[in-house]
């Protein structure tokens, strides 16, 4: 009897762990890649004394929950962001925002801001933003 028990205990455990590794690999949905890209990376009226306030509200963090080293702010709204992958607009500005203290740990993240002017590249998939690239700095003209 006790040999079943255990066998049926360890089929069990198995068969979580299974299950388990199969929920960990489903890919995210185009909407929450949308969502996450709006909540890492657009705000409208940014600005660099409010770092630590927005991306302690946001959540933003790395994968494994420590403080994001470098996040950056477009200073744009969702539909100027939407137009860049309609290939209808070229939303730029940005707030670039650096981790004060390199070894700093949640919840003591804190954060100095930059404001730059710059052209923004990012990945849509059909249609929509799901990834910060790159900024590209916009050179005056002289």
């Amino acid at each position: 009897m006790r040999i079943q028990f255990a066998l049926l205990l360890l089929l069990s455990f198995a068969l979580l762990l299974l299950l388990s590794a199969t929920v960990l690999c489903i890919p995210m949905t185009l909407q929450e890649k949308y969502k996450k890209f709006i909540k890492q990376h657009v705000k409208s009226k940014m600005n660099a004394g409010r770092c630590d306030t927005v991306i302690k509200r946001r959540k933003i963090k790395t994968m494994d929950n420590l403080c994001k080293e470098t996040n950056t702010f477009i200073r744009s709204n969702n539909s100027q962001i939407n137009a860049v992958c309609e290939n209808a607009g070229e939303p730029y500005g940005d707030m670039t925002i650096k981790l004060k203290y390199k070894r700093a740990r949640r919840p003591r993240c804190q954060y100095r801001g930059r404001r730059d002017n710059r052209r923004i590249v990012i990945r849509c998939e059909e249609g929509y933003p799901v990834h910060y690239h790159n900024r590209v700095l916009l050179r005056t003209k002289r």
